[in-house]
């Protein structure tokens, strides 16, 4: 009797044991995840000045000059007015992208950060990137690798096949493959029954900064005046 006394005594302290351990991990785990020590890294302010640099390759199809603070600036706007949109049964038990930034780190590289909020907990998603980019592709790809929350490392395409319905409603042309995010690199759009097409034909990432140049759209902005003024004489 007192030897099955004393077994059931062990067995209690291994179980209290692993109940602390689990607990402990636990805890680990979430203020890991939850650790917004880099939250400061992402801007939230709008702004439309990434429209200048692009307008003139687009008019002149000449290469310029876009900072990480015009692409920041720009991702605030998009991501801001699709928020707005958001009802509350889509926020529930979803990954709502709240704020994003992106910061080029040189030879096709970047650094990119996201608050992330989950049922009102917020995260901090960090990862670097790898710009591919090729004149002859329909696509431009940034293979995603070093996955973070908070400080916690997390399995990349875990997190990307969880944040891929996110990304999709932002923009359905953006796709989410395995760790890949891939955008088009051509759009078209019809302007006045008439169609322009935009190819983006050479972009290279250097510290801070990327340059990228676009196919003119000359021709179809010298159709568009024609037809205008066409129209004018017509009547």
């Amino acid at each position: 009797m007192k030897k099955t006394g004393k077994i059931w005594v062990v067995v209690l302290v291994i179980l209290l044991v692993l109940t602390a351990a689990l607990g402990a991990g636990a805890y680990f785990i979430y203020t890991s995840a939850t650790d917004l020590t880099e939250l400061n890294k992402i801007n939230k302010t709008e702004s439309d000045s990434i429209l200048e640099p692009l307008v003139k390759s687009i008019v002149l199809g000449e290469e310029q000059t876009i900072t990480d603070s015009d692409i920041n600036g720009a991702l605030s706007m998009v991501i801001n007015s699709y928020n707005e949109k958001l009802t509350d049964s889509q926020k529930k038990d979803a990954f709502i992208v709240k704020g994003a930034s992106i910061y080029l780190t040189g030879n096709n590289t970047a650094k990119i950060y996201a608050e992330i909020n989950y049922n009102d907990i917020k995260f901090v998603f960090s990862a670097n990137s790898k710009i591919v980019f090729n004149e002859n592709s329909e696509f431009i790809s940034f293979e995603v690798s070093d996955t973070k929350l908070g400080s916690l490392p997390i399995p990349t395409e875990f997190i990307m096949s969880k944040l891929a319905d996110g990304i999709d409603s932002i923009n359905k042309d953006f796709q989410v493959k395995g760790n890949k995010i891939i955008i088009p690199s051509e759009y078209t759009f019809e302007i006045m029954e008439r169609e322009l097409t935009l190819k983006i034909t050479d972009l290279n990432v250097s510290d801070g900064s990327a340059t990228v140049k676009t196919t003119s759209a000359m021709e179809f902005l010298e159709g568009l005046i024609s037809d205008i003024f066409s129209g004018f004489f017509s009547d």
